[in-house]
């Protein structure tokens, strides 16, 4: 379907690692989980497409790992909750890491928003989620981005104005759209 749809779509994913659930560190799913990752980077290879990975914590340096051997060129690692070697050897690798609406209220998403270049970064809402600070109680929406992106601009002392304009730039670069 993917080759089919080749000039529809902009991206292979969300795909990735299971951390979360009763069966994610179920050997056998994990395995299934790795081999199935493989196969997508194959395929984002040949038809030329960026992958969103979802590998939250530990999962991030495994799936790294498998991107990196199927030669993947362009990837987001989305929703990224991992350790700073791992997030480092993400971004020495050229893919790109998201924050989410957390940046607002969690420390570890803020500690994120300071490390990362800003030629490497881009911001979402991932929904649904039941997000808290700023954010609880509301649905996830797409409008939530601006409050992302000004938390950003916040944290980093700049105006949300240059998150914007950067993120929209990284965003455009990794997915091959828009002028």
């Amino acid at each position: 379907m993917l080759v089919r749809e080749r000039d529809s779509i902009c991206a292979v994913g969300e795909v990735g690692l299971p951390w979360y659930g009763e069966r994610a560190g179920d050997a056998a799913v994990l395995d299934a989980a790795k081999v199935m990752l493989a196969r997508f980077a194959r395929v984002a290879v040949a038809l030329d497409l960026p992958l969103i990975i979802h590998a939250p914590h530990a999962r991030a340096a495994e799936a790294l790992s498998i991107i990196r051997e199927a030669h993947v060129t362009r990837a987001v690692f989305h929703w990224h909750k991992s350790d700073e070697g791992t997030t480092r050897a993400i971004l020495d690798a050229g893919y790109y890491i998201s924050l989410s609406p957390e940046v607002a209220y969690r420390a570890r998403d803020q500690d994120l928003a300071r490390m990362l270049p800003a030629d490497r970064m881009l911001v979402e809402t991932d929904g649904p989620w039941a997000y808290g600070g700023q954010f609880a109680g509301r649905l996830t929406e797409p409008a939530m981005i601006r409050e992302v992106a000004a938390a950003v601009a916040h944290l980093r002392c700049t105006t949300f104005e240059e998150i914007a304009e950067s993120t929209t730039a990284n965003a455009r670069a990794l997915f091959q759209v828009g002028g």
